[in-house]
């Protein structure tokens, strides 16, 4: 190997950051995605091989740092993104990962400013259209369309804890305590997006009596769902997306977005049900956004304590339950209604030992009365 190229990574090893930076397989697929557009498109644009194009613009940057070739060959890459038509939060993704290529596998270095003077990103449509939520009813009919019970536990687990796709399907039956009020699941920190912090989620009573069912014929190191089967062949986020898909055409929520032909229901609406309904529940959006895992935020959830989190929780439980009608009192509300009860109970008594007093004054009279009358 030469001095040049001593400290290069090769395409595997690129590829072999992504996971363990992410912990998204979905980054790891987009990523390959994203270098394979770029193969494409250095052969029709240069007939050359990725890293022979990659080879020539680090040469031509030895001579001169300030050469702006890096980012006109990035800025090219995106119109070729745009002339396949790729939406815009996919050509923002593959410049970005053909950008961590260029730095990792091709020694070219390109800055944040660089990137914003240089790259244009096509507008995003999505504006023109509102985003639609998913709703109660929406997904009442989705759970009722899934025959297989895991699948619909897996599901549930997504819209009560709020956590990402592939931080779901890396959920073991370990990972659950259903003997608490509220039942938990554990998502280890490895697990995580980012690897960054580890989190404990709360789950309803529906939701709970999905998984006991569930969880009778699994041992403790089964995933939670069937996709994930633990082989190291990770291809569970593709499998789940297909058969949301399927889902969807049973329960009649096939309605696309013009602007980009997408389902305006999928997987992910999930998780935005569970934020939107925590959010409603409780009034503060800074809580939902820890709540499901969002960086910004993670710290001054993960800061609260247990009680208050399970307090809060339990606010959200009517707004995140489809099946069941359900009522949780604050502690406060609570002790009110059992006041009031209690001063109902009382009164009953005194009416109760009033009678009682009345009955043995007129007991001699009744008495009376009755040797009259026979």
């Amino acid at each position: 190997m030469s001095i040049k190229n001593i400290n290069l990574f090769s395409r595997e090893d690129y590829f072999d950051k992504v996971f363990p930076k992410s912990g998204s397989y979905h980054s790891l697929n987009s990523s390959k995605n994203a270098i394979r557009c770029l193969d494409r498109f250095c052969t029709e644009q240069y007939s050359k091989d990725t890293n022979d194009v990659l080879s020539e613009i680090r040469e031509a940057m030895m001579g001169n740092p300030n050469n702006v070739i890096p980012m006109i060959f990035l800025e090219k890459f995106s119109s070729f993104l745009q002339n396949e038509e790729k939406s815009t939060s996919c050509i923002k993704g593959y410049v970005n990962f053909a950008k961590k290529y260029l730095r990792q596998c091709g020694g070219i270095r390109i800055s944040v400013e660089d990137m914003q003077d240089y790259i244009a990103i096509p507008v995003d449509e999505e504006g023109d259209e509102d985003l639609e939520q998913l709703t109660h009813d929406e997904l009442r009919a989705i759970l009722d369309n899934i025959p297989n019970q895991r699948r619909k536990a897996f599901y549930m687990v997504l819209k009560d804890a709020g956590c990402r796709i592939g931080e779901g399907l890396q959920l073991k039956k370990k990972y659950f305590d259903l003997s608490k009020t509220p039942a938990t699941v554990f998502l280890p920190k490895r697990i995580t997006k980012g690897k960054k912090i580890r989190r404990i989620q709360r789950l309803t009573h529906e939701t709970v009596k999905t998984l006991h069912k569930v969880f009778e014929r699994l041992n403790d190191e089964d995933y939670l769902t069937q996709s994930n089967k633990g082989d190291g062949k990770f291809n569970g986020y593709k499998t789940e997306r297909d058969a949301f898909v399927r889902v969807l055409e049973k329960s009649n929520l096939t309605e696309k977005y013009e602007h980009n032909g997408r389902y305006k229901k999928n997987i992910h609406s999930i998780r935005s049900f569970c934020y939107t309904q925590c959010k409603q529940a409780t009034g503060d959006a800074d809580y939902a956004h820890g709540y499901v895992g969002h960086d910004r935020y993670l710290v001054v959830y993960d800061r609260m304590e247990e009680k208050q989190q399970d307090e809060m929780f339990n606010r959200c439980v009517p707004k995140l339950s489809v099946f069941e009608d359900v009522v949780v009192l604050s502690q406060d509300d609570a002790n009110e209604k059992i006041n009031a009860l209690n001063k109902k109970v009382e009164k009953l008594t005194e009416i109760l030992e009033n009678i009682s007093e009345h009955q043995t004054i007129l007991r001699p009279v009744k008495k009376k009365l009755q040797n009259i009358w026979n």
